[in-house]
């Protein structure tokens, strides 16, 4: 598809968007960039993602001028220029550096936004459950940078392929203390038959839009649920186990190495979740709505 990119203030074809060599997050991989869907032509947890975005920002000290607000209008300026309504989004955010063989920050910078239809993942991801592969190869050393979305993606990027390469549709990633982090494309939960538990922030995760909305709606429904270390032993022996992120939102996780979990099937407490989630995401769709038209 060759649609409209958002280029520094611009809307541009793709023919017409060239990268200078002198950005840093070609250089270096220091960026950021964020993932959204965007449902009905609206971008429903666009502040989760702003929040995230300016957090990473900070720890990576970008200190240029760009507001939330001017983000969002180049969001939703390169959803509608290219007439979609329901789409994937990839906005980048990234300085330039001073000149070829220094490590000193030039005064450019870059905001990109891509807009592209949005195609769903294929239905037996939610109907029978993912797969994944336990990968040993690269482990994550929780650190402020696990808190970042950055362009330097090498770790999930290669553990994603490996998997995939195996005939798996994800990787599980482990941290320096031997327990699961995280998928290379989204957070991990599992019901141990009591409670629901994810790996807290200080694992190693990255601090997921979709894993925070499901925290939020746990708390909110009265759930049991717990963030603690996770370890391989925990996850084979769980009764369910679901993946979260932006696109796919929650998938049900049902084999790790070719081992079922639980029954090997999706359980009650990961589709009452995908429910809850469903209804977060309508409620925000007509809330929306409501204030587009000045409804109350």
């Amino acid at each position: 598809m060759n649609g409209l990119i958002y280029f520094n203030g611009m809307l541009k074809h793709e023919h017409e968007v060239t990268l200078w060599t002198l950005d840093r997050s070609y250089l270096y991989g220091e960026g950021l960039f964020e993932t959204l869907k965007a449902s009905q032509g609206f971008i429903p947890f666009l502040p989760e993602h702003l929040q995230r975005l300016f957090h990473g920002m900070e720890v990576l000290r970008m200190r240029f001028e760009i507001s939330a607000s001017k983000i969002e209008f180049a969001l939703y300026q390169t959803l509608h220029h290219n007439r979609l309504k329901d789409a994937y989004l990839r906005l980048m955010v990234s300085r330039e550096n001073r000149e070829i063989g220094s490590m000193e920050i030039g005064e450019g910078s870059n905001v990109v936004v891509l807009a592209r239809p949005f195609e769903k993942p294929p239905l037996r991801l939610y109907t029978e459950g993912m797969s994944a592969q336990l990968v040993e190869d690269f482990k994550i050393f929780p650190d402020p940078l696990c808190q970042v979305k950055s362009t330097n993606y090498l770790r999930p990027l290669l553990a994603h392929r490996m998997a995939r390469e195996s005939g798996y549709d994800e990787a599980l990633l482990l941290n320096t203390f031997g327990n699961l982090a995280e998928g290379a494309t989204g957070n991990l939960f599992i019901f141990d038959g009591k409670k629901i538990l994810t790996p807290p922030l200080s694992e190693g995760p990255l601090p997921g839009v979709t894993r925070q909305v499901v925290l939020e709606l746990m708390k909110k429904n009265y759930l049991d649920y717990e963030e603690g270390p996770i370890k391989m032993a925990d996850l084979l022996a769980a009764e369910e186990a679901f993946f979260t992120n932006s696109i796919k939102e929650i998938a049900p996780l049902t084999s790790v190495n070719d081992k079922p979990i639980g029954t090997g099937k999706v359980g009650a407490q990961t589709q009452r979740l995908m429910e809850l989630f469903q209804e977060e995401l309508q409620y925000r769709l007509e809330s929306f709505e409501s204030k587009r038209w000045g409804v109350k």
